[in-house]
């Protein structure tokens, strides 16, 4: 039997291979929506709330949240991908809306000029037009913002930027401080909604330094809004009158012994491994320059993508969030189990979840007396994803590694003969960063989509308050 350490290299580099060659998931769900319950519905919508408010926006940082009934109350179970330090730095988002805007502003009042002169009717501000969406919103940002005369589109849209560039410091014992925040999250959300936005972004695309702003602003503002959730979650925890609390994983779930052996592993560049994997499942000898061709053909962004798949690399794979709260609160199967109906359990996460966690689920799911879920994936292949090994309780023959390891190999032959014409080519992945965005939850009405778009109730609660953290 191989050892941990070799299945892990085998993994990632298969991993690499998918990445490289752009591999779509055929079963991915953007939202698994029409498969939960009304109660897992509603508590992915507060967990995912969570998720997001904890996140702190740097590289590799991914949130997820489950929820366990105590004897006491609700305890909150979070876990993330990197080592947890603490509360999110709300500051920054702040800033970077703020910066984002104030580098567009000059372009933006142009905009809005000619803008508002193309429509020769429908000046008044909260139009259902321009808006949509948003009305509501705009009435509450109005009263805290302590205007309440406003009137038409124009003088609308200019109140919104310049809330969106004041760059307020936010201060957990400055009340002062939380309404502006609350102003910058309904100004964000209105913005991002607005028509008038959508003008402006099509109307850059043939700038390309303008378009990458706008871009860049667009989702710094839906990182802000997405905070519009957070009253819903206070208002439900305090409806439950229980006590709760918001607590992290432990260390041994979240960095359990076996990652010791998976630090610094080296990964062949995916040339090399796809030539072998070739040779291997389809007897066809191709040199590495042949094949970095087809991978060139199969991205947008391979001048970009190139140093990342085409060397020899050394990564530090880590359990992902997911993975860990499953670990956290997980029940294996009892006999009095067998033959009922699972519960589903909801996962609230910062991103869609990736092709490891996917598979991973799909698989535990089989062990255990629930059903795991979160709120939608992606399924882009990642080369760190670390194997789980051996769950004492929950996996105890390591069934979830074997099982990820051979759909992994399924899915890299079929990717291989589809590069090496043997088979037709499928649709791939043409990978953006919007793909990840954990806003496939849907409103607790069940309604969902890719814009996170439903109709959603101003942030009143405090930044980085909400709940006693009881472990760091």
């Amino acid at each position: 039997m191989t050892s941990l350490r070799e299945r892990q290299k085998y993994h990632s580099e298969l991993m690499r291979v998918l990445a490289a060659s752009k591999f779509k998931n055929p079963e991915s769900e953007n939202s698994n929506v029409g498969h939960r319950t009304r109660k897992t519905n509603r508590d992915m919508g507060y967990l995912e709330t969570i998720a997001l408010y904890m996140v702190s926006g740097e590289d590799g940082d991914v949130i997820a949240s489950a929820s366990e009934e105590t004897k006491s109350g609700i305890n909150i179970v979070l876990a993330k991908n990197t080592k947890a330090r603490g509360s999110t730095n709300i500051q920054v988002r702040i800033t970077k809306v703020g910066d984002l805007t104030g580098r567009l502003r000059a372009n933006m009042n142009r905009a809005i000029t000619i803008y508002v002169r193309s429509f020769s009717t429908g000046h008044h501000f909260l139009d259902k037009e321009e808006f949509p969406k948003r009305g509501q919103d705009l009435k509450k940002l109005w009263i805290k913002a302590g205007t309440t005369q406003v009137f038409g589109v124009e003088q609308g849209l200019h109140k919104i930027l310049d809330i969106c560039q004041s760059k307020p410091t936010i201060t957990d014992d400055d009340p002062a401080s939380h309404r502006l925040f609350q102003e910058l999250i309904l100004a964000a959300s209105a913005l991002a909604d607005s028509k008038f936005f959508a003008v402006f972004k099509a109307d850059q695309s043939d700038d390309k330094s303008g378009e990458d702003l706008t871009s860049k602003l667009w989702r710094n503002l839906d990182k802000i809004r997405q905070y519009l959730h957070i009253e819903k979650l206070v208002e439900f925890v305090q409806d439950q009158r229980r006590n709760f609390t918001i607590s992290w994983v432990s260390e041994e779930i979240s960095i359990p012994k076996h990652m010791d052996e998976l630090r610094q592993i080296e990964i062949r560049k995916v040339q090399e491994v796809t030539v072998e994997f070739g040779k291997e499942h389809t007897q066809i000898a191709k040199t590495e320059a042949q094949v970095e061709k087809i991978f060139e053909s199969r991205s947008l962004y391979w001048k970009k993508e190139k140093d990342k798949f085409c060397k020899n690399k050394r990564i530090w794979p880590k359990l992902h969030a997911e993975i860990q709260i499953i670990h956290a609160l997980g029940e294996p199967k009892t006999r009095s189990s067998l033959d009922v109906v699972k519960p589903q359990r909801a996962i609230g996460c910062s991103k869609r979840s990736c092709l490891q966690c996917w598979l991973y689920m799909k698989k535990i799911n089989e062990l255990l007396c629930e059903e795991w879920m979160t709120a939608g994936d992606h399924s882009w292949p990642y080369e760190t994803a670390a194997l789980t090994g051996s769950h004492p309780k929950l996996d105890p023959k390591g069934l979830c590694d074997a099982y990820v390891i051979e759909m992994l190999r399924k899915f890299a032959i079929s990717q291989v003969k589809q590069l090496y014409g043997l088979q037709p080519i499928q649709p791939f992945h043409k990978r953006e960063k919007s793909d990840e965005n954990a806003t496939a939850s849907g409103s607790s009405d069940g309604t969902s989509g890719e814009s996170d778009s439903d109709s959603r109730s101003e942030s009143g609660a405090k930044p980085q308050s909400l709940g006693r953290s009881v472990h760091k």
